[in-house]
């Protein structure tokens, strides 16, 4: 199998929502092809047509008694006060490749992104819909950040 074969076999099964440790069994069960987890996941990383959110887990689902804020619908600013929405964040299991950590985040003002931390501890945000944050949403997002990583209270 060249380079070529296996970068659209890799594609095809992260396409399918099939984990990185999985396609490393199938490679070698099916096609008699072994390769490293580190190997497989730089090539991975080089892929431009995968959708790395099918690997996320669903946002925090609001109590029943809360209707879900739809980023796309009136983009003002949710009402102050103890029944505010408040930023929520999500860890994703498999972490985009290049980063040690990575999840989605929604805002309290009613925007959503994808979040990532580098290797240098760096965070940052990608993919942002609706509402960019405000001043207040990134500081929320960075406290409940340390705090959902363990580094806060």
């Amino acid at each position: 199998m060249n380079e070529q074969e296996l970068k659209m076999l890799v594609a095809q099964y992260l396409q399918k929502g099939i984990s990185l440790s999985d396609i490393q069994d199938l490679l070698e069960k099916e096609h008699q092809f072994k390769i490293k987890f580190m190997d497989l996941r730089l090539l991975a990383a080089d892929l431009e047509d995968v959708d790395w959110t099918k690997f996320d887990p669903e946002p925090p689902k609001a109590p029943a008694n809360e209707p879900i804020p739809d980023p796309t619908a009136d983009p003002t600013p949710p009402p102050a006060g103890p029944y505010a929405q408040k930023t929520q964040i999500t860890v994703s299991k498999i972490v985009r490749p290049g980063f040690v950590a990575s999840g989605n985040v929604v805002f309290a003002s009613g925007g959503s992104a994808e979040w990532m931390i580098d290797q240098q501890g760096r965070p940052g945000i990608d993919n942002l819909k609706g509402n960019p944050p405000s001043e207040e949403d990134v500081r929320d997002f960075m406290m409940e950040l340390q705090r959902v990583l363990g580094g806060g209270r």
